[in-house]
């Protein structure tokens, strides 16, 4: 059935999201290919703010999110399907305290232990619910009974060389 959203997350049905991919770079730094989900305490929202939580799902990745900002809070493993084959994924988990600002929003990012590419298959909304689960390690009192599920994109993140270009997508 259709995913309507917004959704609350304590009524999301289950479901895992498909997408076939290639990331091509010539010049330029690819920071990520992911998932970017939005979700909030109010549906409908137009920009985020705190305690609303972007969620990243890094499938692929050249950035490296280990600077101080960001607090480990551990890790996930997930049954995926990748190229046809099902495999446990492993996933280090990643908490942005306030994204932009003392008043920004919660960033939680899911950094794949390894570079996904050609046609991935994940457990979303497993991975969706599980965010305000790692947010509430760093802000206790979270419940995904106060969320929902506002937005899902997918796409690619990336820097330009120091003249300025980019040559790069997917």
């Amino acid at each position: 059935p259709q995913l309507r959203l917004p959704e609350k997350l304590t009524s999301l049905p289950e479901f895992y999201s498909e997408v076939d991919f290639q990331v091509f770079q010539l010049e330029g730094t690819i920071d990520d290919f992911s998932y970017d989900v939005w979700l909030s305490q109010r549906p409908n929202v137009t920009s985020l703010h705190y305690p609303c939580i972007e969620v990243m799902i890094w499938m692929y990745h050249e950035e490296n999110i280990t600077a101080n900002y960001f607090v480990n809070v551990g890790s996930i493993t997930v049954e995926a399907v990748v190229n046809g084959s099902v495999k446990n994924v492993t996933f280090t988990v990643y908490v942005l305290p306030h994204t932009g600002s003392a008043n920004g929003w919660i960033g939680v990012y899911y950094v794949s232990d390894e570079q996904l590419e050609g046609n991935v298959s994940l457990p979303l909304s497993y991975m969706i619910e599980q965010s305000v689960f790692f947010a509430s390690k760093v802000f206790p009192g979270l419940s995904p009974g106060q969320y929902y599920l506002d937005a899902i994109q997918v796409g690619m993140e990336f820097d330009n060389n120091p003249q300025g270009v980019a040559e790069l997508g997917y």
